[in-house]
């Protein structure tokens, strides 16, 4: 398993409780806080990163990686080792589809929700799947 390797990190406040959100996708909101991050919706939210710690409450540091290879929470099974992931409105990872935000390419495989899966952060690119 590749594990954490590289990467930028950031720290700004958590906008709310957090802890169990550790290695789920992040946004900044517009009170310059982490919140977590949908990249599935509708009109997808704009992701940073990786969640990397566990702030317990809001104002609390939050540890965002940006790049690199991270570990991630699965939103339930992932099979295809190389798929791009898109996230849930709990910031967790599933497969991408058309137009959804991507937070990065899948590095190891998860059979079950809340798995930790590998992903290398290639953050900003709407895919176009057939």
């Amino acid at each position: 398993m590749p594990g954490q390797a590289g990467g930028n990190l950031i720290t700004l406040p958590a906008s709310a409780d957090l802890s169990a959100s550790q290695f789920c996708a992040v946004k900044v909101d517009s009170n310059g806080q982490i919140a977590l991050a949908q990249g599935n919706a509708a009109v997808p939210d704009q992701i940073i990163g990786i969640l990397q710690n566990k702030p317990a409450a809001a104002g609390r540091p939050a540890v965002v990686q940006t790049n690199g290879v991270s570990k991630a929470k699965a939103g339930g099974a992932l099979a295809t080792v190389g798929v791009k992931v898109s996230s849930t409105a709990a910031g967790e990872l599933v497969a991408a589809v058309t137009t959804d935000i991507i937070v990065g390419v899948l590095l190891t495989a998860a059979g079950a929700d809340n798995d930790i899966v590998d992903i290398v952060i290639q953050i900003g690119e709407v895919t176009v799947m057939s």
